[in-house]
Parts: C-alpha cells; structure tokens; sequence
C-alpha cells in the first residue's frame, strides 16, 4: 500500500489595538494606536508505504518520508503613541501629540523547514506456541529556521520640523507623504540580534520483543 497526502493551510489575523492611561513619572496622559497583520502558513506531504514481505513469515515493513514547511509573516506592525501632560487631559482644546521616539514600523519572516523520514520492521513469531513480535527501525527528522526582521521609527528630518505633523490622526501619519525635508524621516533601528538562524536534528532507533 502506497499513500501519497498533502495539507496546505493559510490564516491572515489582523489586530488594531488602542489602549490609554496615565504615566505619573512623567505627568503625561497616553494614548497607543496600533494595527498587526500576521499571515500564518504551513504545507504538509507525506509519503509512506506498508509491505508485506513474505506471505509465509508475515513480515512487514512500513515507511514514511515527510516534508512540512511552517511560515510567519508579519507584514507591517505598526506603533503609534500619542501624548500630553496629564494637567490638560480633560481640555479638548489641547491635541495630543506624536511621541516619536515610541514608534515604531516592524518587519518580519519567520520559515521553517522540517524533512523527516522513517523505517519500521515488524516479524512475527511464536515462542512455546504463543505469538510473539519482534520490531526494529530507526527515525530521522531535521529542521531548518530562518528568522529576520527589519524595526524603523520615524524621527524629524531637520530641524524646521513641521510640528503640525506631530497632531495628525493616526490614519495619516503613516502617509508616505509626510517624509520630506520639514517633516519625517524614516531611520531604521534593526540590530544584528534581530534574526537567526538555526538547525535541529533528531536521530533514533529501537529493537524491541
């Protein structure tokens, strides 16, 4: 008997967060927009055989040879604090303001490949007229890992700042109009620690009556 199977499955998530609160240290009132897209996906093979070996002893042999690739994305995490003194909280007539240092654009792939193989023997037998097995067969599994991710923040392009940017709602700070010489410039802030790479292996046996 030989099969041959195959899954394939991909899930896109999107989460826009927005949280508020008081920080006393620094007599500032926050308030954190946020949007997170994350596409998940993961394909999986198999082929596997069983075989009857001899129609007279009834040994039988199985193998399985597999394949599974696992991936993360995140496309474009975005961060967006807003600030103002906690003595103005309540009056609408002054804005919150940009807290540029706190924002942050993130950029990251996850791939995982794992290969994995395996053989198992069984014969049966009879000791003193009772049935008896012996089995035997060994496993091999290994796995690949690559993860990478690119951070920015956005900061001011020179010092004649165009501060009227800092009081934009959050759906048109982003907007790739705004980086230009009086307004925004986007640094990147990725570290040498922000990716991996990384193997795996997994080798056994056994022999058992």
């Amino acid at each position: 008997k030989i099969a041959f199977k195959n899954l394939a499955n991909r899930l896109f998530e999107n989460s826009n967060l927005f949280r508020g609160g008081e920080n006393n240290n620094n007599r500032q009132f926050l308030q954190t927009n946020g949007s997170l897209a994350v596409i998940k996906s993961m394909i999986s093979s198999q082929l596997e055989g069983e075989h009857l070996l001899s129609q007279q002893r009834k040994d039988r042999l199985k193998w399985n040879l597999n394949y599974t690739l696992t991936a993360q994305d995140q496309p474009d995490y975005r961060v967006l604090p807003y600030q103002k003194s906690i003595d103005d909280k309540n009056d609408k007539s002054v804005p919150f303001e940009v807290v540029l240092r706190d924002t942050y654009r993130y950029w990251s792939e996850l791939m995982d490949n794992a290969f994995g193989g395996n053989i198992n023997y069984t014969l049966p037998f009879a000791i003193g007229g009772k049935k008896q097995q012996l089995k035997a067969g060994v496993l091999m599994q290994y796995k690949i890992r690559d993860f990478e991710t690119r951070i920015f923040r956005y900061e001011e392009a020179t010092n004649r700042f165009n501060r009227e940017l800092l009081i934009l709602s959050p759906t048109l700070v982003f907007n790739d109009g705004n980086i230009y010489e009086e307004g925004f410039v986007l640094n990147e802030i990725t570290n040498h620690t922000d990716k991996y790479g990384a193997t795996s292996g997994l080798y056994a046996g056994y022999v058992m009556v």
